[in-house]
């Protein structure tokens, strides 16, 4: 299943893919899907109408404004591609 830490926001009308993790304090804006398997660091946000592949990695603090293709960490303000997520 999920996992949804405290102090998270969360929007209307986002999915969530199976074994993904949100950490405290982020904030998911409205109609964002979060593929399977992701991980959402600390204290960042996802912007309205994002949409997040399999197995992407937000780091802590980041703010995505853009779609992430499945497989990549991202990280910073704006979240930019970082690197692929290791295996």
């Amino acid at each position: 299943g999920c996992k949804i830490n405290d102090f998270a926001h969360i929007g209307n009308s986002v999915t969530v893919g199976l074994n993904s993790m949100i950490m405290a304090h982020t904030d998911i804006s409205a109609r964002v899907s979060i593929g399977e398997r992701c991980w959402i660091g600390q204290s960042s946000a996802i912007i309205q109408a994002v949409q997040l592949g399999d197995n992407v990695q937000v780091a802590a603090g980041s703010v995505v404004v853009k779609d992430v293709p499945a497989g990549y960490v991202v990280r910073g303000v704006p979240a930019e591609l970082w690197r692929l997520r290791p295996e």
